[in-house]
């Protein structure tokens, strides 16, 4: 039998209530059942993500792997069909699944992530690179990020009416022009979805692998919308803000291959987004209001930033800087007033420049103005794809 280890139940328990504890008491027989289904042994200590276990494992025919089982959870529903639908180039082996039981048979690669690469440039330039070998024809089935445009923008206007909150209409505005200019058009593309530092390992077949992914379909610079909302807390230590973040625009839209103004304007959305977060703070009856469905004890972790940190991501997000939306709760509410610059907004102007790469299609934008709504094509992305395959 697995130990589980502490952390990790505690941790879902307090997530998870009920529901959490019951799953974590059958845990140790799914893992038992699942080993022996799947001819392995165990070859090591038990680690946790999240919202799973990795367990590393040996399989009798085939060699080192992991098992990794996670609580049921609408994120990691389409985990193994990104998996799947990769095959290979830029995230680690799908060798087995059991979609019931949220578990997977993976590739082993080391534990060491690119987040504890120390030059930043080399970490932008790596996701971008992983996240374009990613970014392939989707198959049918995956949650598409254009069915979401609606609910993003109604929830971002809801929440700027009924939160206590600093944005300015013009950053609120902004990040509801994004959705509507590139929320609603996205092309059939299979990308990460959560695409961080954290999420991508050192390797053997590969130098780095991604592992994690959500699987959606949709528009590639979202994923660098979340890789620069990871990299707030290094941008924040550098001594000109702007200029960081420029430099890390420009970095990893030139390895993604995807166009630099999308990017930014992902990212502010997500800064928008996480500004509102940290402002729920009140009653259960905001909570309902947003439709929550987490236990009590999730709903209390939401509520628990400061009013410090509220400040300084409404500041972010006014900045059109990426935000923490995947930097650990805790190290936001650690977040003090005195740590965010003072700095001219910098979202990307309406009417701002084209992509020079191949898109399709176009959409109402501010008004009097037409934007093209440079989302790539399925038909270009196959080409890509067919290219890269054809260059290795």
């Amino acid at each position: 039998m697995i130990e589980i280890p502490e952390a990790f139940a505690q941790s879902t328990i307090e997530r998870e209530g009920e529901p959490g504890a019951a799953w974590l008491s059958e845990l140790p027989r799914i893992v038992e059942e699942l080993l022996g289904r799947w001819e392995c042994v165990l070859d090591g200590t038990v680690v946790h993500g999240g919202v799973g276990v990795i367990i590393p494992v040996r399989q009798r025919a085939e060699g080192t792997a992991v098992l990794k089982v996670s609580f049921p959870h609408p994120g990691n529903v389409h985990e193994p069909d990104a998996f799947a639908a990769w095959g290979g180039p830029g995230a680690v082996l799908l060798h087995q699944r059991d979609d019931e039981r949220f578990a997977m048979l993976l590739e082993r690669v080391h534990t060491s992530t690119l987040a504890g690469v120390e030059d930043g440039d080399e970490v932008v330039t790596v996701a971008g690179r992983i996240s374009r070998r990613l970014a392939i024809p989707a198959p049918p089935g995956l949650p598409r990020l254009k069915e979401q445009a609606k609910v993003w923008e109604e929830q971002l206007r809801k929440d700027a009416e009924e939160l206590t909150h600093a944005l300015s209409r013009y950053v609120v505005d902004a990040a509801v022009a994004t959705v509507r200019e590139l929320g609603r058009v996205q092309p059939d593309t299979l990308i990460h979805g959560d695409l961080h530092a954290r999420n991508i390992l050192r390797a053997d077949r590969e130098p780095w692998l991604a592992v994690d992914p959500k699987g959606y379909a949709g528009d590639p610079a979202y994923d660098g919308g979340t890789l620069l909302k990871s990299r707030v807390l290094t941008l924040l230590e550098a001594d000109d803000l702007r200029t960081a973040v420029h430099r890390t625009l420009d970095i990893f839209t030139e390895a993604a291959e995807v166009d630099r103004e999308r990017v930014q304007r992902w990212a502010q959305f997500h800064a928008v987004q996480a500004a509102f977060w940290a402002a729920v703070t009140d009653s259960a009856s905001l909570a309902a209001d947003h439709s929550w469905t987490g236990s009590p004890n999730s709903l209390t972790m939401r509520r628990s930033c400061s009013q410090n940190a509220r400040r300084s991501w409404s500041r972010w997000a006014g900045s059109g800087a990426e935000t923490g939306a995947a930097v650990d709760h805790r190290e936001l509410c650690g977040l003090t007033k005195s740590w965010w610059p003072q700095v001219t907004a910098w979202i990307p102007p309406a009417g701002g420049r084209r992509s020079r790469r191949p898109w399709a299609g176009s959409l109402p934008g501010s008004p009097g103005r037409r934007y093209e709504t440079a989302v790539r094509c399925a038909e270009c992305a196959r080409r890509a794809a067919s290219a890269r395959s054809s260059r290795s």
